[in-house]
């Protein structure tokens, strides 16, 4: 029976984890591409609609992420990460986190500490105090309709260690004295009737006090129907002296450009045109493949002009992990950042043992992938601006001969137009490096259509140049003026990816 027990339990983690997968996945192209048209001029109901989109998105990842919380508690797989952390800072963020909701539900929020707590830091695991402390503050913002939210953070120092007090109070529906001893048991809400009209998984406590349990603290609950709910937390952490360099400073400057070569594979077109979105803005090359084997003939081609490769875990033909070795093999020793939607801890340690410089779990945000070339690129930020996005004038008129009143398949054709340009100079640059006359002439009249599409005639007519001396058999002449319209086509992609059709 115990046999059965513990395979039942891996059965069911095992389902979690693919189902976790399968649904982050779409869910991370979702959320960046709301988070993206939020950026953009709109009208008030493009933004009504787009709110809509994203906090609805943001609900939906929320449940997912409680579901596997929970399975990762439940199976023992927890573990804790003690470092020094500033407690203030973390109500500061706290504050931040929920102002809005607050607001825009017209209640008051207050987040409160002792001054004692400036002056020091406490050791524990942060992470998981904040999810914790995130899961409370959450409830207590949806079960609220009018009044408030307030969190207070006592401290006292006995025994070495400083003894915290944290009360989180709300003034909304209350909770039945009767309930108190259920409250913190799995996929158990008050009744029915609190889904059906808040929603939610009923896991939320249930985390709250498996962290609690796990931190070797206490939790529990005062309340009085209709009108307050409050929860008391006590927990003893080690400290030291508080020191500035605690805080971690993240550079997530959306001005900084990188003189750098970005390969990303992935296989999903979605996520993949999101990458596209975010990373060409900011770097002078980007190549994108959507399987590992053409990525793979390219990356061994290109060895020494690559910077930084992003690629998916979930491939077909060669997996992300494949990948890596395939590329560590050949003694390419570019950075290499895996993207996951795995979340379960095993995977995670398995690809970080595997070797990936870092590791990004979907969906992330544009902030997280801008953090990670910044920690990645540091030596290759440009001193110079990169080029212009007025410098050049785009006429889609043929384009949208060919779409007619179909907006999708407009926006369809720009999109493959401009991934069909980023493939093309990645072969160009790489035939005219290798002075190869023929497949950079053949490359040259291909390209002609992409540019004639865009009634760029300057251009049309350069590559038509280079391929007529490949025929007259004039080589320096061909590669000579390659090599001056190159510049040009990277600043014409660079300007092309800035469009969001």
């Amino acid at each position: 029976e115990k046999n059965k027990a513990n395979q039942l339990a891996k059965m069911k983690e095992e389902f979690l984890a693919n189902m976790s997968h399968e649904i982050r996945t779409p869910l991370n192209s979702i959320l960046g591409f709301s988070n993206l048209i939020q950026q953009t001029s709109l009208n008030d109901q493009q933004k009504k609609y787009s709110t809509a989109l994203d906090e609805n998105t943001k609900y939906l990842t929320g449940l997912v992420n409680d579901i596997l919380d929970f399975s990762k508690l439940e199976s023992s797989h927890i573990e804790l990460h003690p470092t020094p952390f500033h407690l203030p800072h973390l109500a500061e963020n706290l504050q931040s986190l929920f102002a809005l909701q607050c607001a825009e539900k017209g209640l008051d929020l207050s987040i409160e500490y002792d001054n004692d707590l400036k002056g020091i830091d406490l050791i524990g695991d942060e992470f998981r105090l904040k999810q914790l402390l995130t899961n409370l503050l959450s409830n207590a913002v949806k079960f609220t309709k009018s009044g408030g939210v307030y969190m207070n953070v006592a401290a006292r120092e006995k025994s070495g260690k400083q003894h915290i007090t944290i009360k989180v109070r709300d003034t909304g529906k209350g909770i039945d004295p009767s309930k108190f001893k259920h409250i913190f048991n799995a996929f158990e809400q008050e009744d029915s009737s609190v889904t059906r009209e808040f929603g939610g998984t009923g896991l939320g406590l249930a985390i709250v006090k498996k962290l609690m349990d796990a931190m070797g603290g206490k939790i529990t609950v005062d309340s009085k129907l209709g009108e307050f709910t409050e929860f008391k937390l006590k927990l003893a952490f080690d400290y030291q002296e508080h020191s500035a360099t605690t805080q971690k400073e993240t550079n997530t400057n959306s001005t900084d450009f990188y003189n750098a070569h970005i390969v990303v594979v992935e296989d999903d077109y979605w996520n993949r045109t999101l990458l596209s979105t975010i990373i060409s803005k900011l770097t002078q090359r980007l190549s994108i493949f959507e399987n590992g084997t053409a990525a793979l003939e390219f990356i061994h081609s290109e060895r020494e002009d690559i910077d930084l490769i992003f690629t998916d875990i979930s491939m077909p033909e060669i997996s992300g992990v494949d990948l890596l070795h395939e590329i560590r093999d050949g003694q390419i020793t570019s950075p290499v950042v895996a993207l996951t939607a795995h979340t379960m801890p095993e995977k995670l340690k398995h690809l970080k043992e595997a070797g990936f410089n870092a590791v990004i779990t979907k969906p992330f945000s544009e902030s997280t992938i801008k953090q990670t070339l910044s920690q990645m690129l540091k030596s290759k930020i440009a001193e110079n601006e990169p080029p212009s996005a007025e410098a050049y004038q785009f006429d889609f008129n043929r384009v949208k001969q060919f779409a007619g009143d179909d907006e999708k398949l407009l926006s369809d054709l720009i999109r493959g137009l401009i991934e069909n340009n980023s493939e093309n100079i990645a072969r160009f640059e790489k035939h005219l490096k290798g002075q190869n006359r023929t497949l950079l002439a053949d490359l040259s009249h291909k390209m002609i259509q992409t540019y004639d599409s865009l009634n760029m005639r300057m251009i049309v007519e350069t590559l038509k140049s280079i391929e007529a001396y490949h025929e007259l058999d004039k080589p320096e002449r061909m590669f000579e003026t390659a090599n001056e319209i190159l510049p040009e086509l990277k600043a014409i992609y660079l300007q092309l990816i800035s469009i969001k059709p």
